[in-house]
């Protein structure tokens, strides 16, 4: 809601003299608070704004009206406070609402305790006023409504609760000035200090774009013919249930269960559970048994996680009735679809919303659930969101909703079982009260088809079926086009990627959501090809700093959450990522700010060196012997010892211990990039820091540098060498360890490492799409634009084949149940497109370069956002005879271009001659090694046309092999 009058200055922090509160001191997680403060102003209020935090998240309404939702995720030292713009108020009473849901997990927010603090202020008479401000006058109640002991996502407690909702107990009009609160009770003012690290938000509010599906994949029927059985567990040990089974005449009983324990029948066990056959149901067992006329009883033991059962339609079960229970994922996962059936849902997909209606059925008084309706809705890619629709059905009809990035033979699985280990289901559920209710969830959820499901026989109508997507992204603000559409696509994909992986951190979007350095180092340049956004990379640098304890570890996500888990490279990246924002920005500040964490963490690693001054990463023998020497996939490397972890990339195992090229190569790098920060600050010792970025590279270069293969060893471990790989040729070109001498050997060596691509000795890919964020920039940095263009339509082409819209976590991902589709670490192509192939450089403020890598493409044109807020593009297209760009630069400004050029033909810029050059040439041109260097001004833009004197004749071979 945007204010009704001019913004204000910026508001003072009133809500650092509010106080924190919350319901009769219960703090259980899973707990969700309503609370409600009713106001009277004696004249009109403008400039209105509320201040507010709450743990773990709140959603906020103004006299019925919706404000916003937040807070950013937040941790022990940081808890930032969001500020929502309000409508100017009128004189008279008003009610402020605000729902918190205590939900705390280990990816994302680090919970202090449950509480909500809050301030809405506004100009009253002219003069700052607080309208109101939480405290022991709010009233606030737990809500009956939402099940506090429902099940984690994740087992592991990774994203905290699903969750299931009984609209019966939540009043439609509780968010009204008109509601009745006065049975609710007074609020509990909470210690001053609960939250002690409050400051405001440092990044926007969150988007929240609408997305819709894009096709139906499936309506039908689950399980016709059978009655499902959902049970939920007793506390932590397996209980005993009986249950009354009538029947009129003799049946064969078939129980179909997602586990083998032995059944017990009129006391007669049945333990003879055989694997069903249907591959869309993982996990699923049946035992058959025979069942005679009349009564009998069933004896289930139901274990701590609980079971659900699939028994004959045909059979009366007296003594149960299907409830909402603390997981719907055990009956979606139990269930068997079956497409088309009779009263199957009817889905219109219309104006950016879908619609679904779902027929009456008959009743069956003495039988349970029989045929619960399902839909599968496609929304085209992994999406972040909330899903939103208005459901209106019979009282007491359950609705489940779960979310999938895949499908399995056409079904999606929310709750894939043993597939995922059985650690994972994202299924949220409703009860509905008989009148036309919104449904939504409080949390985001990810994925890309929605599986609902319907429970019950009356008639239901689903409608305004859409989700809507909460990201940092509002506007994509860089392209890529070219004569390729297979490259113009995988442009994109990298786009698609991090649209739902950019929301208040960098983060993948489906299994853990955390904010781990590496990824979001990665997803940075992506953002910096298409989106521009500078705030959560800010804030996230802040967030890992954070997390330095007093050894001087960074941890490799943020939130640390407690963890004493070091990935070395992560934290050399992150000191990486703080020199590139420097350089971005110019922002000695925040240089001035966290310099003295990044020379600590520098600190905490060189007690790893050994006296060549290289990092030496120690493992012990039988895990080297295990890990490296025997032709198969690796496992993970010296798992106990968390500190002396180290990734560079899923394929780089062997570059986890030992003198690593790879991680010493950026450990030199990093030496130098404190030198430069120590510098813009005037700090003193960067000199040190430059003598030994030059002592380490030299070392790498005496000891891992193999002159007869011109290449670098993957490590050196107890004086042994190991194989040169891509990791340790890319990581050393692109952080400038290789001598100029040897580069092209070295790039040849890097591309000779890249086939056979699947590692003969492990069956693995040679390097991941992690560590193609290296690979293309070394082939970049080297000129190499065609190898690099056709390593990226091979490998991610092949990703497109296999239907890839969003990147994968690893070139295998959709094998595994376990693995993400949708990694924006994975986006390299996109910033190697922009950055070298389009030529658009943009490093430091006020500055740009382009500096096209054409290869053998026909035409490219696109553009790239600025820190500034502009735009840097370009269009070219070559022949055999000439060259011919077309520049846009930001503001007229000054920049330069480096043009691919030898010493004969002409070269013009916006018609004149600037090569050869002359006295009457407009713009300063060099010709240097890496092209002619040309300094422009002064135009809005650049027609520039390179003539080659010599017609060319090229043919690109993607290998050579040495």
């Amino acid at each position: 809601h945007p204010p009704s009058s001019p913004p204000p200055p910026p508001a003072p922090a009133a809500i650092l003299d509010s106080q924190p509160i919350w319901v009769d001191g219960n703090n259980e997680a899973g707990s969700v608070a309503l609370f409600r403060a009713r106001f009277t102003l004696r004249a009109p209020a403008s400039n209105v704004q509320l201040q507010i935090f709450a743990d773990t998240r709140y959603a906020v309404w103004l006299d019925g009206a919706w404000l916003g939702r937040g807070p950013a995720r937040f941790s022990l030292v940081r808890q930032e406070y969001d500020i929502l713009d309000a409508p100017d108020l009128a004189a008279g009473t008003h009610v402020l609402a605000v729902l918190v849901q205590y939900d705390p997990n280990t990816r994302r927010s680090e919970s202090i305790r449950a509480g909500l603090q809050a301030s809405l202020v506004g100009m009253v008479g002219g003069v700052p006023s607080i309208l109101t401000a939480t405290s022991s006058l709010w009233r606030g109640i737990i809500s009956p409504a939402w099940n506090q002991h429902a099940r984690q996502v994740h087992v592991g407690l990774l994203l905290g609760n699903q969750e299931q909702l009984d609209l019966r107990a939540l009043p439609a009009d509780w968010t009204s000035s008109t509601f009745d609160d006065r049975e609710w009770r007074v609020a509990q003012q909470l210690p001053t200090d609960t939250f002690s690290a409050l400051m405001p938000r440092s990044i926007p509010l969150l988007a929240h774009q609408p997305r819709a599906p894009v096709r139906t994949i499936e309506t039908g029927v689950l399980s016709p013919g059978q009655q499902i059985i959902d049970l939920d567990g007793q506390g932590n040990q397996t209980v005993f249930r009986e249950f009354e089974l009538a029947t009129g005449e003799p049946i064969s009983l078939t129980i179909e269960a997602p586990y083998i324990r032995t059944l017990a029948l009129n006391g007669q066990p049945l333990d003879t559970w055989q694997p069903i056959t249907d591959t869309r149901r993982p996990g699923i067992s049946q035992v058959t048994g025979t069942l005679a006329a009349g009564f009998s009883t069933l004896t289930v033991p139901i274990p701590p996680e609980g079971v659900a059962l699939a028994l004959p339609a045909n059979l009366s079960i007296t003594n149960y009735v299907l409830s909402q229970g603390t997981t719907a994922g055990r009956r979606m996962l139990l269930g068997n679809p079956v497409a088309g059936a009779t009263a199957a849902p009817v889905v219109t997909l219309a104006d950016g919303t879908a619609s679904i209606d779902i027929p009456a059925l008959p009743t069956h008084p003495d039988r349970n659930n029989v045929s619960p309706r399902y839909v599968v809705l496609d929304f085209g890619r992994t999406i972040h969101a909330r899903v939103d629709l208005v459901a209106e059905g019979e009282r007491g009809t359950l609705v489940d909703i779960g979310w999938d990035e895949r499908l399995l033979h056409g079904r999606p699985l929310p709750a894939p079982g043993p597939l995922h280990r059985n650690l994972w289901q994202q299924v949220d559920s409703w009860v509905l009260d008989g009148t036309a209710r919104r449904l939504t969830t409080l949390d985001t959820r990810s994925g890309r088809y929605a599986l609902l499901v319907v429970w019950g026989s009356g008639a239901v109508r689903l409608s305004q079926v859409r989700a809507y997507e909460e990201t940092m992204v509002e506007q994509v603000r860089g392209s890529f086009r070219s004569g390729d559409a297979r490259l113009d696509r995988i442009w994109q994909v990298g786009v698609d990627t991090l649209i739902p992986s950019l929301t208040d951190a960098y983060a993948d979007p489906w299994r853990e959501r955390g904010q781990w350095w590496g990824d979001a180092y990665a997803a940075i340049y992506v953002n910096r090809a298409s989106v521009g956004d500078l705030t959560v990379w800010r804030r996230g640098l802040r967030q890992i700093a954070e997390t330095q304890d007093a050894q001087g570890r960074l941890a490799p996500y943020a939130p640390r959450h407690g963890t004493s888990e070091v990935l070395m490279d992560y934290g050399l990246l992150w000191v990486e990522a703080l020199y590139q924002y420097w350089r971005l920005t110019g922002d000695t500040e925040l240089v001035a700010e966290l310099l003295p964490t990044a020379e600590q963490y520098l600190a905490y690693l060189r007690t790893f060196e050994n006296q060549h001054g290289l990092l030496d990463i120690p493992l012990d023998e039988a895990g080297l012997s295990l890990a490296a020497l025997t032709p198969q996939p690796p496992p993970n490397l010296d798992p106990i010892t968390l500190e002396r972890l180290v990734l560079i990339d899923w394929s780089g195992f062997l570059s986890r211990f030992g003198e690593s090229t790879a991680l010493n190569a950026i450990y030199s790098a990093a030496h130098g990039w404190l030198g430069e920060l120590s510098t813009a600050i005037g700090q003193a010792g960067n000199e040190s820091y430059n003598r030994r970025a030059v002592q380490i590279r030299n070392a790498i270069n005496e000891r891992l540098y193999l002159p007869d293969r011109n290449a670098y060893a993957t490590t050196l471990y107890n004086g042994t060498f190991f194989e040169p790989s891509p990791q340790s040729q890319a990581w050393p070109l692109v952080y400038g360890v290789v001598p100029t001498a040897s580069r092209t050997a070295v790039t040849a060596s890097l591309l000779d490492t890249l086939d056979p691509f699947i590692s003969p000795e492990y069956g693995t890919p040679v390097v991941e799409l992690y560590g193609f964020t290296w690979v293309l920039e070394a082939l970049g940095q080297q000129g190499h634009t065609d190898a690099a263009m056709h390593l990226i339509k091979t490998h991610y082409g092949r990703l497109l084949d296999r239907g890839a819209v969003t990147w994968w976590e690893t070139f295998g991902a959709i094998d595994r149940y376990d693995a993400s589709l949708s990694h924006a670490w994975g986006g390299a192509p996109t910033w190697f497109l922009s950055r070298h192939v389009l030529g658009l450089q943009a490093d430091q403020p006020g500055q740009w370069q382009v500096m096209p890598q054409p290869g053998s493409l026909s035409s490219a044109s696109g553009q790239i956002p600025l820190p500034t807020g502009g735009t840097l593009a370009v269009a070219w297209q070559q022949s055999c005879e000439a060259l011919t760009l077309s520049v846009t630069p930001p503001d007229q400004g000054a920049g330069t271009l480096v043009l691919p050029h030898t010493v004969d033909g002409l070269v013009r810029i916006n018609g004149a001659i600037v090569y050869p050059p002359s006295t009457q040439t407009p713009y300063p041109a060099e010709l240097r090694s890496e092209g002619l260097v040309v300094q422009v001004s002064g135009s809005p833009r650049y027609a520039v046309e390179v003539e080659r004197g010599t017609p060319c004749f090229s043919t690109y071979l993607p290998s050579v092999r040495r």
